[in-house]
C-alpha cells in the first residue's frame, strides 16, 4: 500500500469514527428523551388512576346525596300533609270559636 492509499484510508476511518461518535451521541440523547417520556407516561397513568378513583368517589357521593334528597322530599311531603290536615281540622274549631265570640264582641 502506498502513502496516498494510507492517507485516504486514514481520512475515511476518521470520517467513519466521527459519524459513529455522532450516532452514539444521538443514541444517548434519544435514550434520555425516552426516559423523560417514560417518566411522563407513568405520571400521566398515575394521574389517570387517581382521577378514576376520584370519579368513583364522586359518583358514590352523588348517589348518596340523591338518596338523601329523596328521603327529605318524602319527609317534606309528610309534613305538608300533616300541616294540611291540621289546618283542615283546626279551621272549623277556629270558626266556631270566632262565631261564638261575635256576640261578646258586639256587647262591648
Amino acid at each position: 500500500m502506498n502513502a496516498r492509499a494510507l492517507m485516504k484510508f486514514d481520512l475515511e476511518n476518521q470520517r467513519l469514527a466521527s459519524a459513529c461518535q455522532k450516532l452514539l451521541d444521538e443514541g444517548q440523547n434519544l435514550e434520555k428523551e425516552i426516559a423523560l417520556y417514560e417518566h411522563d407516561r407513568e405520571a400521566l397513568m398515575e394521574f389517570g388512576n387517581e382521577a378514576d378513583e376520584r370519579e368513583r368517589q364522586a359518583q358514590s357521593r352523588v348517589l348518596e346525596l340523591e338518596r338523601n334528597l329523596l328521603l327529605l322530599m318524602d319527609e317534606l311531603k309528610k309534613y305538608k300533609h300533616q300541616n294540611n290536615s291540621m289546618v283542615t281540622n283546626i279551621f272549623p274549631l277556629f270558626l266556631k270559636c270566632f262565631l261564638n265570640m261575635i256576640p261578646l264582641i258586639l256587647m262591648i
